[in-house]
């Protein structure tokens, strides 16, 4: 959990993608999809640390859609769900931060939760794709 918070007018973390080298196979392996989860999450909770941080993009949500195979071969795996739509670590690290934060971990909170939109509180960073208050 995120102890201090930083004052700041306005901070936006945009396009956060997690793109990696693939298996011969294509799958990411347990342990690539563990150092995704761990990576985002540390990128939002530096999000929620700051108090003008009003948005936190995810570039891409599902991976048959994402850009990356195409732009970087070998690599893939680089969004929150599979191409079957199977949530990956990531998704639920983000998930639980956003929770954590919506109950008063983050010192923000929320009516908003993980895949409704809401008008919920301004001052809660919105999950782009994920979620937006």
């Amino acid at each position: 959990m995120v102890q201090e918070r930083l004052s700041h007018d306005s901070t936006t973390f945009t396009h956060m993608v997690y793109q990696r080298l693939l298996p011969g196979d294509g799958v990411p392996a347990e342990a690539q999809l563990e150092r995704q989860a761990s990576d985002l999450g540390r990128r939002l909770e530096a999000c929620l640390k700051v108090e003008g941080c009003d948005l936190f993009t995810v570039w891409g949500l599902v991976d048959t859609y994402s850009w990356v195979p195409a732009f970087f071969p070998d690599q893939g795996a680089a969004t929150l769900m599979s191409e079957d739509l199977t949530r990956e670590p990531a998704c639920y690290e983000l998930q639980r931060l956003v929770a954590e934060a919506r109950s008063g971990g983050q010192g923000r909170s929320s009516g908003a939760s993980l895949g409704e939109a809401s008008q919920g509180d301004p001052s809660t960073p919105s999950l782009t794709g994920l979620w937006r208050p």
